[in-house]
């Protein structure tokens, strides 16, 4: 499973015995042509257990992760293995 997608289907197979709320965090990239097409795809995956936010400020993020349970974050440069 890889990016958004399979987050979200990890998530729903949490979710059969934990309940639990899924919030993505996301900002366009400036150098990612196709961003506004990553966001519609993700946010047509959501569902009401899935929050979708497509932010810039480091304070939310900071603030959503110290009261998260588990915290998933994908590298913030290409090439990590």
């Amino acid at each position: 499973m890889e990016g958004p997608r399979g987050v979200i289907e990890a998530c729903e197979i949490v979710r059969r015995t934990v309940d639990c709320t899924l919030v993505l965090v996301g900002s366009k990239a400036d150098d990612e042509p196709e961003a506004a097409t990553v966001l519609e795809s993700v946010q047509a995956l959501a569902n009401k257990r899935t929050l979708v936010l497509w932010v810039t400020d480091a304070l939310l993020v900071n603030a959503r992760q110290r009261r998260a349970a588990v915290v998933l974050q994908k590298p913030i440069r290409e090439g990590f293995a």
